[in-house]
């Protein structure tokens, strides 16, 4: 499957800019997409220094503050694109990645979760998410859903959790004792 995946993350990534199409490389590239880009770069093996790896980092940096939903994450927006949130998130927690150059500065000194100060307006999840939530606990539609998934999302990105990079073995306890049923 990694192999494959390999296979699929050099077809899909856009030798230009780094992000990650949709049907082909040049195809509708977004942050969202190049947010899965590095968990799947990081699953099959790729370390954060890797040129490709850096490409799709730089991609994402290049699209920070773009105030839209496509191909930015809603930055400066009154309700953000939450999946594009939870990808970036997956993304960057499963690959170790802490701090990206949010700020257009030219230095990776930026928490991408949570900058104290906060910026005007935010530029980090965790400021923005708090921002956006309803009274009720919940968050507005995004560019892609309604209440009730994006909601799911933004508490997923607050979560701010992905699996373990490391490789792992699932074991599965097989029972052989005959069941009638």
């Amino acid at each position: 499957v990694k192999d494959e995946l390999d296979y699929w993350i050099y077809y899909i990534q856009n030798d230009t800019n780094g992000g990650s199409g949709y049907t082909d490389p040049g195809s509708w590239v977004n942050v969202l997409k190049t947010g899965n880009l590095l968990f799947e770069m990081t699953f099959v093996g790729d370390p954060c220094t890797s040129a490709r790896f850096q490409a799709a980092l730089a991609y994402i940096e290049s699209h920070w503050r773009d105030m839209n939903p496509d191909p930015g994450w809603g930055y400066g927006l009154s309700n953000a694109h939450y999946q594009a949130m939870f990808a970036l998130m997956k993304g960057f927690e499963y690959s170790g990645i802490d701090l990206i150059d949010t700020d257009s500065d030219g230095m990776r000194d930026d928490d991408w979760f949570n900058q104290e100060p906060t910026l005007t307006p935010s530029d980090d999840f965790a400021s923005v998410l708090v921002a956006q939530q309803f009274g009720d606990g919940s968050w507005p539609g995004d560019y892609w859903a309604g209440n009730p998934l994006s909601s799911i999302w933004a508490l997923l990105t607050l979560e701010k959790i992905a699996p373990e990079s490391d490789p792992f073995t699932v074991t599965v306890e097989k029972d052989y004792r005959y069941t009638a049923v």
